[in-house]
């Protein structure tokens, strides 16, 4: 809409769809704004659709209102405006709205527009304001309006405080030059509106003939003559006898010297000019006046210049009756720099010595740079003297900065300033504070605000830096809130252009479902981790597991395993394939298998664009971000098949999207919004950690964002403990509790499904597993007796069977390894025997009860349970438990004292040893020291089994030195027959989770065995490995998982350049050099804390964990890479000094790069046909990648 449109009758549609009829007043496109007078809210008129949240319409008048560009939906023109009702209703709260209080021009410091008929016909337009563009209007749509100007902006009240308390004593000060201007000189009456052409052909040549006597007199050259708005002309808002200030303008730093044949400067506001009530009489005028009398007055004005610039230094201060007295300031009296400078002033002036010019202004910029680091401006005396045209640190128009605002550079590195408020390429936001129907502006200098302040807490900086918004609460990056000043009349562009924010998402989330889709049945063997996944929901060894319903166990908790087992129960898998490594799969839906985890890997897609809008990159990164993960080579080939990685992936994009959501909605605390995102926050949480536990790092980073947002409030001294007490129990409920519930749902739902005895049963508790179906504890004799074998379960959480085999400790005893084993075999089982000393006849029955000293032999070796004083081999603390001797060798260190602990069962406690109820210790019988199982780690000579050793600290109430008998076989004894078992679900719970972290623990790398496809996580982030996923023979279709090189290596360095550029920010920073705005630098730091800092809390567990670590370990950090490398890229262009065709360059040179090498490393992801070396040779780019030939990386960058 151009600026012909100026005063036309505007209808408005907002985003919120209320729709707003007024004058237009003027377009900025720099702060992307649309003001308009005289407005009148229309309600939303049935556009949303349901009668609950339509809005009715207002009939108040709003007097003017300023619309943010990015909210505006519909903009058109109507008729000629009705007129203005007097009253000020209250403003609807609709986040378009930026303010109402209209700006300040030429002619009103109330922000009215010039009347009329000011200016000759040819020069009717609107003056421009400071920083604004020079619309051209048209003389017929020029303002004419009377009514009581609006209320003053912050910066205007603040002027007034200081020039007057009230208008009357405003009145009473009022220069006698302004007055005597005003009566001598009146301006012509507006015309009428609706036909300015009418003008009386007199008036025009009354003006022609005033030009030419003006014209005609010797005037000196340096008398400003009145030059109205051009765009041509940047100093066209100076007036004339105004010491060359610019409009709205009396200079808030210092008042600056007169120039020539220019007024004395005020402090605090001037008085409004007069406004005519009467048409201008040029006769009366035109005998008034003299040509004689008005020379003598310019002689005498530059008499004047001249001795003001001989003393262009001098502060003239009005004496007045009371004054600052020193002497009785307690401050003044105790700063010791202040009674030095007091000295010497006297000193000086008691030796007559008068200060020199060059010496006075070094005193004076040495005052002021003390001012502005301890005050956090330089004076207090605002417009106090004259001012001028071309005062420096004065004031005034061409001064540059700190010397005036005439062509003021953005960002300069040489001196300190201040900047202001949305002249960065950021908007400019509300106080928040509403007065009558208006919303006042924030001050448009603010003192020093890249300067922290320590007094002020965190979260008090952020509430000074971000004020309070109504609806929307995170400032867009600048190219996000350009406004579409027309539409396309093509009626396929104009839905895109009213629509793009939902068709992008939409169609990279397209393109992402066909990249993951496409062609995903082409290898129709078990590839990879399918092997290990897809045995999970498959029937191996011992059955089927979530299709029949077999427990199992493995070392991740179930939530994704339950996911695949719903996609093969959607797929009519029976459970009869036992995925073998490499076999084909016979005649069953597996690509759909396929395609339900391929579904995880596309949605990471449209979560990093929503990610990166909530980080506010500008849109073209929120495109490139999801440009990244969508081209990807590693990303896309990790998701086509059915592996666990993809759901992991979702999710943890999911918890980061919602994290960045709630903070952006941090500022309605407890609203709905608010609450519905930090529960969404939690939710996704619990999703992730039980999936994965490489969840609980993203929830460890929720967690510490947390902590300091609640100390960061802590510090709010503002805010009642009520609230900040509120603030806990919410983060405390949706953040731990939520989760929690989460996670604990999705093993009540693994161990409803899997109600049979599985192969995974020697990992649960005795009980437990009396309580599954099938289980053949019913053949179990109740009571145990001398000569039973017995399989003996440590109670401990995790622990497992008592276990022993032929190999031996290879330090201490040399004697037989004696372990606990997670699995049932035959090595777990022990024959209960007297000692050696006693009678070893066991035909008659004799129950073993509290008390009774026991031999334990292990039946396979016929060892007895031994122990001595020689050091564990791990725990060093604790004696040695080994297999020793057999029933001709044995000594006293074989025998062991049995202690009933309790009885778990309606049997009674009357010491008898029973199987599975009766939990007791073993206390060696010389050393006194009781039988543990803690779950360390052997070593691999060990088989990674738990250690068993004799600890001597007598803790008798630790779980792991505490046991029972599981199995029972004595043909003497009857069978216990079928009894009700229920074992506890918390205990279960804790059991299987403790068991999870043991197992974990114990997948550490073979140091005698050569794995290729593990990998050092130092080889990781610049890409100097990948991984074969399955065979490499030439009939085969191979899959290689690498990365696209371009997004990790860009990924990586933008890492390293986010650290530097963080070091740089600060130490400028600390020298009071302003790079960027306050609230540029709190969005670099706020993304850096969240993107770095995912990024190191999923990267660096694996450098010191001692398990083996595989390639796509990395992803999970890899994508907080991604979005950083994204939010860089766009720090970097979208810079003042970068121009458009430059920024367009590197954006389509980032594009074309992370596009073409996706396309150039194709086969890796969707399968390499025949022999490798024939398509991939010249694609092996590092010769750490074994895509040729098969050899174990070593290279680390």
């Amino acid at each position: 809409m151009s600026g012909g449109y100026i005063g036309s009758k505007i209808s408005l549609i907002s985003r919120s769809d209320i729709r707003y009829v007024g004058i237009l007043h003027h377009l900025n496109p720099t702060d992307s704004t649309v003001a308009l007078e005289q407005v009148k809210s229309y309600g939303t008129e049935g556009r949303r659709g349901n009668p609950a949240e339509e809005i009715p319409p207002n009939d108040n008048i709003f007097e003017y209102i300023v619309f943010r560009g990015s909210d505006v939906k519909d903009l058109h023109v109507c008729e000629p405006p009705a007129p203005q009702p007097p009253a000020r209703p209250q403003v609807p709260d609709d986040p378009a709205i930026l303010g109402t209080t209209a700006p300040p021009n030429y002619y009103n410091p109330h922000a009215q527009a010039p009347p009329a008929g000011y200016y000759p016909p040819q020069q009717q337009q609107q003056p421009q304001q400071p920083g604004q563009p020079n619309y051209q209007q048209p003389a017929q749509h020029a303002h004419t309006s009377t009514s009581k100007p609006p209320q003053q902006t912050s910066k205007e009240k603040n002027d007034a405080r200081r020039s007057s308390a009230t208008d009357s004593k405003a009145d009473k000060e009022v220069d006698h030059h302004d007055k005597s201007d005003s009566e001598t000189i009146k301006p012509a009456p507006p015309p009428a509106r609706s036909n300015p052409k009418t003008q009386p052909q007199e008036l025009r040549k009354s003006v022609e003939i005033l030009a030419k006597q003006v014209s005609e007199l010797n005037v000196s050259k340096d008398v400003a003559e009145p030059v109205l708005n051009d765009a041509d002309n940047k100093f066209s808002n100076r007036l004339p006898g105004m010491g060359g200030h610019l409009l709205h303008s009396n200079n808030n730093r210092r008042g600056g010297r007169g120039g020539r044949g220019g007024a004395h400067g005020h402090m605090g506001n001037a008085r409004a000019p007069a406004v005519p009530s009467s048409d201008f009489d040029f006769e009366t005028a035109n005998a008034k006046f003299h040509k004689d009398e008005l020379a003598k007055e310019v002689g005498k004005t530059d008499e004047q210049h001249a001795e003001v610039e001989e003393e262009e230094e001098e502060v003239i201060i009005p004496q007045t009756e009371e004054f600052y007295d020193r002497s009785k300031s307690f401050f003044d009296n105790i700063s010791c720099e202040t009674k030095e400078r007091m000295n010497k002033a006297e000193a000086q002036s008691q030796g007559g010595n008068r200060l020199s010019m060059p010496e006075r202004r070094a005193k004076q910029s040495e005052e002021r740079q003390l001012n502005l680091e301890t005050f956090g401006q330089t004076s207090v005396d605002q417009g106090r003297f004259r001012g001028g045209y071309r005062g420096g640190y004065r004031g005034g128009y061409r001064g540059e900065l700190h010397r005036g605002y005439a062509e003021a550079p953005m960002y300069s590195n040489d001196i300190k300033r201040r900047i202001p408020a949305g002249s960065d390429g950021t908007r400019s936001h509300l106080s928040g504070e509403q007065h009558g129907n208006r919303v006042e502006l924030e001050d448009e200098y603010r003192p020093d605000p890249y300067a922290p302040n320590p007094l002020k807490t965190a979260f008090q900086q952020q509430q000074q830096n971000h004020p309070y918004y109504p609806q929307h609460h995170y400032r867009e990056h600048p190219s996000l809130r350009a406004p579409r000043s027309e539409y396309s009349s093509n009626k396929y562009l104009r839905f895109y252009q009213e629509n793009d924010s939902v068709l992008i998402p939409v169609f990279l989330t397209l393109l992402a479902f066909w990249t993951r889709f496409r062609d995903i049945k082409s290898s129709n063997i078990v590839v990879w981790d399918e092997v290990r996944d897809g045995a999970r929901i498959s029937e191996r060894y011992f059955g089927s597991y979530y299709i029949k319903g077999d427990f199992y166990f493995d070392v991740h908790p179930p939530l994704g395993k339950m996911l695949v087992g719903l996609s093969g129960a959607l797929a009519g898998y029976d459970g009869s394939f036992g995925f073998e490594s490499g076999a084909a799969y016979p005649a069953m839906n597996y690509g759909f298998m396929r395609i339900f985890n391929a579904f995880f890997g596309a949605i990471m897609v449209p979560f990093a664009y929503w990610t990166a809008q909530e980080l506010q990159m500008s849109r073209t990164a929120c495109i490139f971000a999801a440009t990244l993960v969508l081209f990807d080579n590693a990303y896309l080939t990790i998701s086509r098949f059915i592996l666990l990685d993809s759901m992991l992936l979702a999710a943890t994009c999911f918890v980061l999207f919602c994290l960045t959501r709630f903070r952006n909605e941090r500022h309605d605390a407890f609203s709905l919004d608010w609450w519905l995102w930090l529960a969404m926050t939690g939710v996704a949480i619990g999703v992730v950690s039980s999936i994965k536990w490489v969840g609980l790092f993203v929830t460890a980073l929720v967690g510490l964002y947390t902590i300091e947002e609640l100390w960061d409030l802590f510090g709010d001294l503002s805010l009642p403990k009520t609230t900040y007490i509120k603030h806990w129990v919410a983060r405390a409920a949706c953040l731990i509790a939520l989760p929690f519930s989460v996670y604990v749902a999705s093993f009540a739902i693994h161990f409803a499904i899997l109600r049979n005895s599985g192969p995974g049963d020697a990992q649960m508790s005795s009980l437990f597993q009396a309580g599954l179906n099938g289980n053949d504890f019913r053949n179990n004799p109740l009571e145990v007796a001398f000569g039973s074998k017995v399989s003996v379960k440590n109670t401990g959480y995790g622990g497992g069977l008592l276990h022993s085999h032929v190999q031996t400790y290879p330090e201490g005893s040399n004697q037989q390894q004696v372990t606990c084993y997670h699995h049932k075999d035959s090595n777990n089982h022990w024959i209960v025997k007297r000692i050696q000393s006693q009678s070893q006849d066991y035909e008659s029955i004799q129950t073993v009860r509290d008390g009774d000293v026991i031999r334990l032999v292990h039946e396979q070796t016929k060892r007895n349970l031994h122990s001595h004083r020689i050091k564990a081999p791990v725990t060093s603390a604790q004696w040695e438990v080994s297999g020793y001797g057999n029933e001709q060798v044995g000594d006293i260190n074989d025998e062991w004292i049995v202690e009933v602990v309790d009885e778990h069962s309606s049997h009674p406690k009357n010491g008898i040893l029973r199987s599975l109820t009766t939990s007791f210790r073993l206390r060696h019988n010389v050393l006194g020291c009781l039988l543990t199982a803690e779950n360390v780690n052997l070593p691999q000579w060990g088989f990674r089994q738990i250690e068993v050793t004799c600890d001597q600290r007598n803790r008798t109430t630790s779980p792991h030195s505490i046991w029972n008998v599981e199995q029972h076989w004595n043909d003497k004894l009857p069978a216990g027959g079928e009894a009700e078992y229920r074992s506890k679900f918390w205990r279960d719970f804790w059991h299987l989770n403790v068991a999870m972290m043991t197992s974990n623990n114990a997948l550490i790398p073979d140091p005698d065995k050569e794995d290729v496809l593990a990998s050092n996580p130092s080889q990781w982030p610049f890409l100097a490995v990948g991984l074969r996923m399955c065979g490499w023979g030439d009939d085969l279709v191979k899959f290689y998982l690498l990365g696209n090189p371009i997004v990790w290596w860009g990924s990586t360095l933008s890492l390293l350049s986010f650290g530097l550029m963080l070091c740089f920010y600060i130490v400028r920073r600390q020298r009071k050099f302003q790079d960027i705005s306050p609230m540029d630098w709190d969005q670099f730091q706020y993304v850096g804390k969240i993107l770095v800092g995912g990024w190191f809390l999923h990267y660096m567990p694996f450098c010191v964990m001692g398990r083996v670590t595989y390639l796509h370990h990395y992803f999970p950090a890899l994508y907080f890479s991604l979005l950083l490398f994204s939010f860089m890229l766009d720090h970097f262009v979208h810079r003042p000094r970068i121009s458009p065709q430059i920024r367009a360059l590197v954006w389509a040179v980032a594009f074309g790069a992370v596009t073409l090498t996706f396309i150039w490393f194709w086969h890796t992801s969707y399968g390499i046909h025949g022999p490798a070396a024939d398509t991939m040779r010249s694609r092996q780019w590092r010769k750490g990648w074994n895509i040729i030939d098969d050899h174990k990386p070593s290279a680390t960058f």
